[in-house]
């Protein structure tokens, strides 16, 4: 049997979604149900319009556009639910097969073989429609499960592209590869073929720092160790030692521009130091390997790598010294081209803090620990998931009662840090960091809000013991976060699982960092320019930085502060006519 597509005239160049609109107004429908899905599908196409932030008349109806709109789309910030988001796509869809512009898939009729449905039918529910389609396209085209190969499965992916948005396309791929594996270990008589999940990311790239040259790792340990003793006595030592986590992130950009080299046909083997990756033209090689994968010639990425080779040029081997200024010279380029200082807040962060000029937004992050919390009491015998979901829940009351870095955050002691002023009903909770433990080397104090006090507790008694135990450490650590790295939770597990909380229940992932960002972006929303008292809340020790990161996300709130007074003062005057005006009128 072969693909069927709606006979409908050709899609011109310019069609927009008002343009599709149109045309299904003018197409016969016979019956109720079809005068509905034609209802649908308008109201859909002007839905997706608007959750964009643009009109029908400017939009283009093809499914590429549609599928690069909807990609970044969180359903909560959409004021719809998952099933809501869904249904919204499915429309769009139908839309468009309407008007002829992606496929009509053909399986909807196919009668599943007598071998294909007894292995379906001996499975679960949920593999059992996953699989669905993908078993339906194989018996359209007299495939047997012992038939199945990898092959036949990318070309099941590439129809199912043509017949719905790319990205739902590729979920369902994934669904029906999951559910294949499941029935391969629990079906008896199922095929023993392993298909691998498809995935658009892009793969690994990276080598590990032990697979170069034994010169490579001696360079790296000679600059390793002076940033991380910083000693007086040695004139090419930084003023004060890195932090771990800095650290971490150089040896990651050194292993990068490295494995970027091998990427552009260096040879592993003749990348003996760390003054080989400084050459400018294997510098050159790197940076255009990051344009060529990114896709961009102004990339932060490009940046980091280059501050990082200038931090190996300048407190790494003698012989790398020679190279800063090459080094220099390309980063200066590389700012001015991003159009940006190196100091200031990326765009992908900036489109996170913006997302929170949303009211509604606001209000779900500040319910998040409640909600949380309320999730995991939800549970009548607490397990490590529910412990984890608690424990995300105080991290956040933790970060509203003080905006602390992830190192301090985590590393949050229980005896050490925390300590209890008064008795009984007034006594108050205060927490102390030393400036040892910080960045900027100042002192972090403050007092734990009475709610913050109680949600901690209930957490240090029912979940943490649990944490404890799942971590091996029923008696050994004092830490408020236990995990296996160091005693407390390390900083990758903590991002997955805040981000995953935020995403889900606020609609923009965050990560520790980003929640600073964020209170300073609302600090400045209601207090345009009060730069000073965001360096204090965040601990900058100098407010040049805070202005540097933040003047940009609150021109906005200052725009609108400036419209309110402007319009308050009465020196617009009125608009002529009679009655008032509705809502904020216009200038």
């Amino acid at each position: 049997m072969t693909e069927t597509i709606i006979s409908k005239p050709p899609q011109p160049a310019c069609m927009t979604l008002a343009d599709g609109i149109h045309l299904i107004k003018k197409l016969p429908a016979k019956t109720t149900r079809q005068q509905g899905h034609h209802a649908e599908a308008i109201s859909a196409f002007r839905r997706v319009a608007l959750i964009v932030g643009r009109t029908p008349e400017d939009f283009p109806a093809t499914l590429e556009a549609v599928d690069k709109a909807l990609a970044g789309i969180n359903p909560i910030l959409a004021n719809l639910t998952p099933g809501g988001f869904t249904n919204l796509k499915s429309r769009v869809r139908r839309g468009l097969r309407l008007l002829g512009f992606i496929m009509k898939s053909s399986d909807t009729k196919v009668e599943l073989t007598p071998i294909w449905a007894a292995l379906i039918e001996a499975l679960p529910k949920g593999p059992r429609i996953k699989i669905g389609r993908f078993a339906k396209f194989c018996c359209r085209n007299g495939i047997e499960p012992d038939g199945v190969s990898e092959t036949v499965f990318t070309q099941f992916r590439i129809e199912a592209e043509a017949t719905a948005i790319p990205q739902d396309a590729m979920k369902s791929a994934q669904a029906a590869v999951g559910a294949w594996n499941y029935g391969r270990l629990h079906v008896q008589g199922w095929p023993a073929l392993l298909l691998a999940v498809p995935s658009n990311a892009k793969p690994p790239f990276v080598l590990p720092l032990d697979t170069f040259p034994e010169g490579l790792l001696l360079d790296h340990d000679v600059w390793f160790k002076r940033v991380r003793d910083a000693s007086e006595g040695d004139a090419h030592a930084p003023t004060k030692p890195y932090r771990k986590a800095t650290i971490e992130g150089r040896t990651f950009d050194c292993r990068y521009a490295a494995s970027a080299l091998v990427k552009m046909g260096v040879l592993q083997t003749d990348i003996v130091s760390l003054a080989t990756l400084m050459k400018p033209a294997n510098i050159d090689k790197v940076l255009g390997f990051i344009e060529d994968r990114l896709g961009t010639a102004n990339s932060p990425t490009k940046i980091r790598i280059l501050v990082a080779l200038l931090g190996f040029a300048k407190y790494g081997p003698s012989a790398c010294r020679k190279f800063a200024g090459a080094i220099e010279a390309r980063l200066k380029l590389a700012e001015q081209k991003s159009g940006r200082k190196r100091v200031t807040m990326t765009e992908s962060n900036r489109r996170r803090v913006i997302a929170f000029k949303d009211p509604s937004t606001v209000h779900r992050l500040l319910n998040l620990p409640a909600t949380l919390m309320k999730l995991a009491d939800a549970v009548e015998k607490p397990n490590a998931e529910t412990a984890r979901q608690a424990a995300t829940a105080v991290a956040v009351e933790m970060l509203f009662a003080d905006p602390m870095r992830a190192e301090n955050l985590y590393g949050l002691d229980l005896e050490r840090h925390f300590q209890t002023i008064g008795h009984g009903q007034s006594s108050q909770m205060v927490v102390h960091i030393d400036g040892s433990e910080v960045k900027n080397g100042l002192d972090r104090d403050f007092a734990v809000p009475k709610g913050t006090k109680a949600l901690l507790l209930h957490y240090v008694k029912r979940y943490r013991p649990i944490l404890l135990k799942a971590h091996g450490q029923p008696n050994g650590t004092c830490y408020l976060f236990p995990g296996t790295e160091y005693g407390h939770l390390d900083h990758k597990h903590a991002w997955q699982l805040l981000g995953k909380a935020t995403l889900k229940h606020v609609g923009v992932r965050l990560s520790t960092h980003h929640f600073r960002h964020v209170i300073a972006y609302l600090i400045l929303a209601q207090k345009p320019g009060a730069y000073e008292l965001v360096a204090k809340v965040l601990g900058h020790a100098d407010a040049t930085t805070t202005k540097r990161f933040y003047t940009g996300v609150e021109h906005m709130a200052a725009i609108e502060h400036f419209q309110q007074v402007i319009r308050g003062s009465g020196a617009l005057g009125r608009p002529s006519g009679k009655g008032k005006t509705k809502g904020n009128g216009a200038f």
